[in-house]
């Protein structure tokens, strides 16, 4: 799965990526998170399994400033799972 991560300070993005692999579960999202974050030169979210099951019932979930451990200076971190469209192939005979 594509996700997009934002981080959002005064309802502005201030960084984003977009990064591809495996969210099913709490402990994937929170590995898949590790990375987008070390990256992103930020601290990483705590992942609850509410969270995964709302990436996978509603493709978004959001991490507020209680959600980390160490202090943020933005406001939070949204993650956003793309649509992969499906590619047409063309049947010519």
């Amino acid at each position: 799965m594509k996700l997009w991560i934002k981080i959002i300070r005064n309802e502005k993005i201030i960084k984003d990526t977009v990064t591809e692999g495996n969210a099913e579960n709490a402990k994937e999202l929170h590995a898949l998170l590790a990375d987008v974050c070390d990256r992103l030169n930020c601290p990483v979210p705590l992942v609850t399994t509410t969270d995964a099951s709302n990436l996978q019932k509603f493709n978004h979930v959001k991490f507020k400033a209680r959600d980390f451990v160490e202090k943020v200076d933005f406001d939070f971190l949204e993650a956003i799972r793309l649509s992969e469209k499906k590619k047409k192939q063309n049947l010519q005979e």
